[in-house]
């Protein structure tokens, strides 16, 4: 989530926000995934999120919900992140399991 944050604000601070819907199929996450990374982030105090109110439609009732979206923005060593930090941000590494050796057989030439 830091690696994708850096990227859409161009390291300066900025605020960004993305659409829930397309997120996934941008950055090939899951949304558990983006919300873990998030969580990680808020933890270390690197992410602030806030919620902003989207504007209301052209014709609002009283029956409209209010929509917001939520903006993040780096703080701190996260704008210039150094190996260290991103050492505790990484998953711990997947255990692996060991494979099946595959038996390699040669076709015999006709005898």
């Amino acid at each position: 989530m830091l690696l994708i944050l850096l990227a859409e604000q161009g390291g300066d601070g900025a605020e960004v926000w993305f659409s829930t819907a397309a997120f996934p199929a941008r950055y090939h996450i899951s949304a558990s995934t983006r919300a873990e990374g998030t969580r990680r982030l808020r933890a270390l105090h690197l992410l602030s999120v806030e919620r902003h109110p989207l504007a209301a439609r052209s014709n609002p009732t009283v029956f409209d919900t209010r929509r917001r979206r939520s903006v993040y923005r780096l703080r701190g060593p996260a704008l210039a992140p150094d190996k260290e930090m991103l050492a505790r941000l990484a998953p711990a590494p997947l255990k692996k399991t060991p494979r099946a050796k595959k038996s390699r057989t040669t076709p015999r030439m006709g005898t």
